[in-house]
């Protein structure tokens, strides 16, 4: 998959690329898209992961209303998968197989079932806390955090192109 922040940082080092080519990540940039991936996980904004920690502290009792609705955009991106990948491939207007876009498509159906979980196991909305409003700085920060969540996005993380 590709995020906002993965994108421009190719195109700042690479400059354009021709339309039907990709780059092959060396090993140790491969391991740097990993860990971009595990931190955009991380900052979901949802529940006791740590972007649901930092929406609370930033948007207080309103985060668990955004949290919701943040849960339900997941089916969302589900949705727009299915539309892009997996329906073309059904109608053979893709070079993936319909296993492959299946696979490709269902990420965020699986995230919506792991958040379903979390909610199940520690509630839906987050625990109370300290009500002592964010400094600057800490609100800074914690829109930093919120900026870097969604150049990390990645609308098909587990995309599957095949013939490259």
């Amino acid at each position: 998959g590709q995020s906002i922040l993965y994108v421009l940082m190719k195109r700042l080092v690479l400059g354009p690329i021709p339309e039907g080519s990709d780059v092959m990540l060396h090993p140790m940039a491969f391991a740097g898209w990993g860990g971009f991936f595990l931190t955009m996980l991380n900052l979901l904004p949802w529940g006791q992961l740590d972007g649901g920690h930092i929406a609370y502290a930033l948007f207080g009792n309103d985060q668990h209303r955004f949290a919701r609705w943040f849960r339900n955009g997941l089916l969302l991106a589900f949705a727009y998968n299915v539309v892009t990948m997996l329906i073309p491939a059904l109608l053979h207007h893709s070079r993936q197989t319909w296993k492959e876009a299946a696979v490709s498509s269902m990420f965020w159906l699986i995230w919506y079932g792991i958040t379903g979980v979390m909610k199940r196991i520690a509630g839906e909305d987050h625990p109370p806390f300290e009500p002592e409003p964010l400094g600057l700085k800490r609100q800074l920060v914690a829109v930093a955090c919120l900026i870097l969540f969604v150049l990390l996005f990645l609308p098909t993380p587990m995309a599957v192109y095949p013939g490259r």
